[in-house]
Order: structure tokens, then C-alpha cells, then sequence
């Protein structure tokens, strides 16, 4: 009898394993990039701004001026990043250098920090997304919601105190002013990204985990659990979670559309082979996506600073004609001018590009799409979720986990 429970338990881990290895241990190395053969594409027609360094989300205004939410060095993104678990609050609330507001002129070159004015708690601005949103009766005036993970001395054990900023600004203004802060430790739990509403009252944003920290973090993401959300906050009603339960975040794009209680409804999904962070939607309604084609690098990089993790971008045309879509890679390079860019927009025929360990690179050249039904549109907002206008033709979309075909 002990000799068939052996052969039974052997049988069983052998069973086991080719489980693991089919469904979850090569899906994800391959989604991750361990097999794929990088094809730089339109990266020697390049500039770099070193000016602007460590930069995780842009944001290009029609004006042509860019709007960026920046970390003080590149060095101080790998002691605080609670997307990636760097949680050495000791480091950063001694940092010499603080995060900031900046503007990029992409006609003159001007470059110019923004002076906050208002915020007055001492652990100041710790940014990852940003939306940048035209006042709906004043476009002159200019609402920024920025996601800021506060740090606190025992966040090594419990994570960020993660809260969302509203601030207002003029545009062609050398400083903004504090509005307000919103924080719910329920619905804000591991904010990534956000799309802002065009009144300074409402927006939505990503988590892009269940968990703030903790061994279910990576549980979560191995097994494909669907454990983040959505979330939607109003600064007189409250917060709320505005999605059903999704994959972790940043991975293929779904499309959903809002409905009048500001919750969404999933009405779409778009595949990509890369995995992907910020969305920008660019004037002729395609999507310019963040990518990354070796995600397991980052990991490397995050350990030692001279390793340089190679970045990509695609371009998805008519993504909300429902499946009548096109993904196509505009840019791949292997890391010469940064490492692990997460954000990129265009801005004409030029591509910016930029992200946590990187400096602002620009491509010239680069062809627009051709016109379609959704020119029309004016993006509200480009990250891990876009928001379109007019309001009939509101939809929210959001960047989840990836999906094996």
C-alpha cells in the first residue's frame, strides 16, 4: 500500500509540474520576454532632453506643451517604487532631491519646474500617474490629478499611504496651486494611473494590485487572479470601486464604458503580445502604448542600476471600433537611450518617450494614421486608462492583465 501511495504522489508531482509548466511557468516567461528576439525599429532618428530625467507619465496638451510628473533623480526611483516593491521610506523622506511638476515646450525647447503652492505636507509630491484635464467651461484653466504614494517609516510592512492629489493650474503658468487631497484606504489601495474628470471633482484610476505589499502580490500574478479594480472617486461622494475584479494591471487592453453611476462596462478587449503600462490617445484616435519587450530585465534593473531594459511602443488604431483594430510596433530600441520606458505619446510626427529610469527621448518622422471617425475626439486623459469625450462617446480604457492566445 505505501508503495502505491508512493507511485500515486510521484504521479500526481510529475502531473503537477507539467501543469505548472504549461499553464503558468512558460505563459509567463514568454510573456515576459525571456524568448523574444528584439527588432529595434525607428530608433537612431533620436534625441534625448537630459534635462528631464526619471520622468514615469507625460501628458501633450494640443498646445504642444508637455506636462510631466518626475522623480528628483533616477536614483531615488530604486529605493521608492511601491509598484515594484521598493519601499525604503528612510531614503526617500532624506532625499536631496524631491519629486516635481515640469513642463516641455516641443516647439521652443523651453523647459520649466513648476512651483507647487499649498501642499503643505512635508513628505511633498512621491509621483507616479498623472492626468492633465482642460476645465470643462475654461480650457484655460487646467485641473492635475496626480496619484502620490506617500511614504511612511513602517511602509516597508504595510506599503505606501497612497492618496490622490487635485491641483489647478493656468495654462502657460510657472506654477500651480493645491486644491485638495483624496485618500480612502478601501478603494485607493495601489493606484497606478489616472484619467481625471474636466470639472476638478471626479476621476478613475487603476489599481495595479489587490495588495500593498506581501508574498500575495506575486501569488496574484502568478496564477492570474483577478484581484485589482478599477476605481472611481468624487470628492463629495466618496470613493467606490467602478469595475468587476480584474487581472493584475498593465497587460492586454480592455475597453470599457462608463455608466451613469460611474461605474463601467466592460464592452471590449484588444491583444497585444507586449505587456504594456501608460496609454496615451493621441488626436486621430489611435493609442500609443508603453511596452515592454523584456519585462524580466526590469526586475534586474531595479537590483543593479546598469542594467538597461529595452523599451517599445505600439500604435493601435480604431481601438473603439470594437474589434476593427490595428496593432502595430512603431519603436524598439535595446535600451541605448534609457531604460524601461513606460510612458510615450505623439505629438504630431514626433514620438516622446519616457519612464521611471529614463530621460525624455524624441523621434522625428514618424508617420501620423489616417483619419477615422474618432478625430473628433478629445482625449480627457492617457494612462493605464483613457477617457474620451464627448460624453456619448465615453469610454474607459484600461490596461489589465495579460492574456495567453
Amino acid at each position: 500500500m505505501a508503495r502505491t501511495w508512493l507511485y500515486a504522489g510521484a504521479s500526481l508531482a510529475v502531473v503537477g509540474s507539467a501543469l505548472f509548466q504549461v499553464y503558468i511557468r512558460s505563459p509567463t516567461l514568454e510573456a515576459n520576454g525571456i524568448y523574444r528576439e528584439l527588432h529595434p525599429v525607428n530608433h537612431k532618428n533620436c534625441q534625448s532632453i537630459p534635462e528631464l530625467k526619471a520622468c514615469e507619465k507625460i501628458r501633450i496638451m494640443p498646445s504642444g506643451v508637455m506636462y510631466l510628473a518626475c522623480g528628483g533623480t533616477i536614483e531615488s526611483r530604486f529605493t521608492w517604487m511601491p509598484t515594484l516593491d521598493a519601499l525604503n521610506a528612510t531614503s526617500v523622506l532624506n532625499r536631496s532631491a524631491q519629486d516635481y511638476l515640469a513642463t516641455y515646450d516641443t516647439k521652443t525647447g523651453a523647459i520649466t519646474r513648476l512651483t507647487i503652492n499649498g501642499l503643505t505636507d512635508p513628505r511633498g509630491l512621491n509621483l507616479h500617474g498623472m492626468d492633465v484635464v482642460p476645465d470643462e467651461t475654461n480650457p484655460n484653466t487646467l485641473w492635475i490629478y496626480l496619484v502620490n504614494h506617500r511614504p511612511e517609516l513602517d511602509s516597508a510592512l504595510k506599503g505606501a499611504n497612497s492618496v490622490i492629489e487635485i491641483l489647478k493650474t493656468q495654462a502657460g503658468a510657472d506654477h500651480v496651486e493645491w486644491v485638495r487631497t483624496v485618500e480612502n484606504a478601501q478603494v485607493v489601495v495601489t493606484p497606478n494611473d489616472i484619467v481625471g474628470g474636466s470639472n476638478g471633482q471626479e476621476f478613475w484610476f487603476t489599481n495595479d494590485n489587490g495588495s500593498k505589499v506581501g508574498l500575495r502580490r506575486h501569488i496574484d500574478l502568478m496564477f492570474r487572479l483577478k484581484t485589482t479594480f478599477v476605481g472611481y472617486c468624487h470628492v463629495t461622494d466618496g470613493c467606490k470601486r467602478a469595475s468587476v475584479p480584474l487581472l493584475g494591471s498593465n497587460g492586454q487592453i480592455t475597453i470599457h464604458k462608463p455608466n451613469k453611476d460611474k461605474t463601467l462596462e466592460h464592452v471590449g478587449t484588444i491583444a497585444t503580445e507586449f505587456p504594456m503600462d501608460n496609454l496615451a490617445l493621441s488626436t486621430d484616435g489611435s493609442i500609443i502604448a508603453a511596452a515592454f519587450p523584456k519585462l524580466h530585465l526590469a526586475i534586474d534593473s531595479a537590483i543593479n542600476s546598469s542594467v538597461s531594459v529595452p523599451s517599445a511602443v505600439l500604435r493601435i488604431s480604431d481601438a473603439t471600433l470594437g474589434s476593427a483594430y490595428k496593432v502595430e510596433k512603431i519603436y524598439e530600441d535595446e535600451g541605448q537611450l534609457g531604460s524601461f520606458g513606460t510612458t510615450a505619446a505623439m505629438h504630431g510626427d514626433t514620438l516622446f518617450i519616457h519612464g521611471r529610469f529614463y530621460q525624455v527621448a524624441s523621434n522625428y518622422g514618424l508617420s501620423p494614421l489616417a483619419d477615422s471617425e474618432n478625430t473628433y475626439l478629445r482625449a480627457h486623459g492617457s494612462s493605464d486608462a483613457c477617457l474620451q469625450d464627448p460624453p456619448a462617446k465615453l469610454s474607459l480604457i484600461d490596461l489589465l492583465g495579460l492574456k495567453k492566445n
